[in-house]
């Protein structure tokens, strides 16, 4: 795992791989030094991190303007949630979520509220910056 990731199987796998040893360190935070087998896990993780960070900046690039973050945020949640337009009712009719990832129409407060409620996120992942 180590060696690289190479395709989106084996990011699943690392991705999971990297969360049970975050959880097997609960309290660590970065920087933080530690000796014995905390010390070698904090290793393993930040290694892993990176490769995985490394992956993901080239399978998925961000060149995503600062004001398009809360459409890329929405279509992140989209696609990780297996959703279609459609499914989103919270935010109108499947023509009104077309215009909002097309950039045709911006979320109102309504929308981010529900959006946030819906995804358990705090609403201003949702706001243009």
């Amino acid at each position: 795992m180590l060696s690289g990731v190479h395709d989106d199987e084996s990011y699943e796998k690392g991705l999971a791989l990297y969360e049970s040893i975050m959880a097997a360190m609960p309290g660590v935070t970065e920087g933080t030094f530690f000796g014995g087998e905390i010390g070698a896990l904090a290793w393993i993780e930040d290694l892993l991190g990176r490769v995985l960070s490394e992956y993901a900046d080239q399978r998925w690039p961000a060149d995503i303007a600062e004001g398009d973050l809360p459409v890329a945020i929405l279509r992140v949640l989209i696609d990780e949630n297996g959703l279609k337009q459609s499914d989103l009712p919270e935010i109108g009719t499947q023509g009104v979520v077309s215009e909002i990832l097309s950039g045709k129409r911006e979320l109102n407060v309504r929308q981010i509220r529900a959006l946030a409620n819906r995804f358990d996120i705090p609403q201003h992942y949702f706001l243009a910056g």
